[in-house]
């Protein structure tokens, strides 16, 4: 899953996608809600609800190409910044994929605060939090923090 969420996927060449395309795998990379380039409602989709929309977008695309194409293996999941957060939560969220690789991701969102390299602030303007470090500011970072849910894994 892209980085982002305000990004997308495009016809470009990806190495990781060839690389592991060559070594035998099935790739199936999707522009969910929160994505760039379908438009301004469906990028703002995903802003204050991450994991929400987008996630079921993802599970949805997951179960129509496994029935489309009869796939029946395990499966794995990978994704870098925003794909780490998402990685994150969908192992935290559900038995899908039998392997996650999280890439440079979000794990804390509270933690997050300060340390990223997309902004100070990125997390909370994401998730419309005016202050962070009230008491439901932090109840909401740690609800969409996937450590807090790291049991289910």
């Amino acid at each position: 899953m892209h980085g982002g969420p305000q990004t997308a996927y495009g016809n470009i060449y990806y190495i990781e996608f060839q690389y592991l395309y060559s070594n035998g795998y099935n790739i199936l990379f999707t522009n969910p809600p929160g994505s760039t380039g379908y438009g301004k409602d469906y990028e703002t989709e995903c802003v204050g609800d991450w994991g929400g929309k987008d996630f079921e977008y993802i599970k949805k695309a997951m179960e129509t190409v496994k029935e489309k194409y009869k796939l029946k293996n395990d499966f794995a999941v990978t994704g870098g910044s925003y794909g780490g957060f998402m990685t994150n939560w969908i192992v935290s969220h559900s038995d899908i994929f039998k392997c996650a690789i999280s890439e440079r991701s979000i794990s804390n969102m509270l933690s997050m605060i300060g340390t990223s390299d997309i902004g100070f602030w990125f997390n909370t303007l994401q998730l419309k939090i005016d202050d962070p470090y009230s008491p439901d500011g932090m109840k909401k970072l740690m609800e969409y923090s996937p450590i807090t849910y790291v049991k289910k894994c």
